[in-house]
């Protein structure tokens, strides 16, 4: 009875249970079971009214349980144990870091979340170890704690390793380990977490997810120009290998608006990528009426690479029969390049106009379902068709 009623007073929410807990726990005649109870009441309280001055009473009698417990009572110990985690005072930190060399699950998962809210981060070597723990709750937590504490390229690594379904099983811990290793490089130079980047060549979604945070950060924070140029063609890039040309030509045009005058080199090729993936996104784009006249003027070996990119998507993209969206299209390059990458280019898109074209119609119009049925009425009742000339 008096166990349950222990229980009963943290469903109360009332933090004037706290003093009541605080001396059951302390109370040297209670038994195991009901300072298990009242620790776990405790720690429900705290967690709910974290700061409250009323929890500082309890650091000597938590502590001293704790070190009087039997080692094998891990119900106890554990009940402790998240109750200290939970108030969060530095007085237990000698507590946690003692409690992180354990291997049950049940001492290890309020141990972390101990050394999480005194930030201790003297222990990441012993947290990233426990990556490796067979109870998944554990991993998920120490993964969640390096991503609190952890600082530097040091933890990468590891959290790397956590991405991947060959390395951890549980889904939950995978996404852990995501969320860590965007977190801790969120805090690095734009130069290291460029550099990052390559290490998620095998997981294109996630380096796709990557890149796009990091363009975002560096837009906000006016970052060095040439950073941000690198990460959003990079970004550009992969969205092209992944055939995702709508996001890539939006990457890409901002890259080119942001290129700096007089590089027609760098400009060109980045024009062309552009144009690529215009064609490629399967919609009719205005972009290309002004693009083509751009990319003319920086010079003949980018005007050579503007054709053979059309001509490529062109002779790619040419059904067996007529497609009037096709011929649409080589109407509107047509166009807007007019006169200026050569007669040859014009001629050739002249001939996909003519093959893309559908042919008009001729002959007289197909009879409607309505007149066939009609005239089949007319045959059943004994008349004759009106065109061979009898009446009813």
């Amino acid at each position: 009875v008096r166990e349950t009623i222990l229980g009963v007073l943290s469903k109360l929410r009332n933090p004037g249970a706290i003093a009541v807990l605080i001396d059951e726990i302390g109370n040297p005649s209670s038994p195991s079971s009901c300072i298990a109870k009242a620790a776990q009441s405790l720690a429900a309280l705290a967690r709910e009214n974290a700061g409250l001055a009323q929890f500082e009473r309890a650091a000597e009698p938590l502590r001293a349980r704790l070190a009087a417990a039997d080692a094998g009572d891990i119900r106890l110990r554990g009940a402790l144990l998240a109750a200290m985690a939970n108030i969060g005072s530095e007085q237990f930190a000698a507590e946690f870091e003692t409690h992180l060399g354990e291997e049950h699950a049940e001492l290890l998962l309020p141990a972390i979340r101990g050394i999480v809210a005194v930030q201790d981060d003297s222990r990441m070597n012993r947290l990233r170890g426990l990556f490796l723990h067979p109870d998944a709750r554990v991993r998920l937590q120490a993964i969640e704690a390096v991503g609190i504490l952890g600082d530097g390229e040091a933890p990468l690594e590891t959290l790397a390793n956590h991405l991947s379904l060959a390395t951890e099983s549980n889904e939950a811990a995978r996404s852990a380990a995501w969320e860590a290793f965007c977190k801790i490089l969120k805090r690095q130079p734009a130069e290291t977490r460029l550099r990052w980047a390559d290490r998620l060549k095998e997981l294109p979604g996630r380096r796709i997810e990557y890149l796009t945070i990091l363009v975002d950060d560096l837009a906000v924070a006016n970052s060095v120009p040439d950073q941000l140029n690198e990460a959003r063609r990079r970004l550009a890039l992969l969205l092209r290998e992944q055939k995702r040309y709508a996001e890539s030509a939006r990457h890409l045009q901002e890259l080119y608006a942001s290129l700096p005058g007089g590089d027609d080199l760098r400009a060109g090729e980045v024009g062309v990528l552009l144009l690529d993936s215009l064609l490629r996104n399967g919609h009719s784009s205005t972009r290309l009426e002004t693009l083509l006249p751009e990319l003319a003027v920086l010079g003949e070996d980018t005007r050579a690479e503007v054709v053979r990119t059309i001509t490529v998507f062109l002779n790619e993209a040419m059904p067996g029969k007529p497609d009037p969206n096709l011929a649409a299209l080589a109407e509107q390059l047509r166009q807007a390049g007019a006169g200026l990458y050569g007669p040859a280019f014009d001629e050739f898109l002249g001939e996909v106009i003519t093959k893309s074209t559908p042919a008009p119609t001729t002959g007289p119009a197909k009879q409607s379902r309505g007149k066939r049925q009609e005239a089949r009425g007319m045959r059943d009742e004994g008349c004759a068709l009106p065109w061979r000339g009898a009446g009813c």
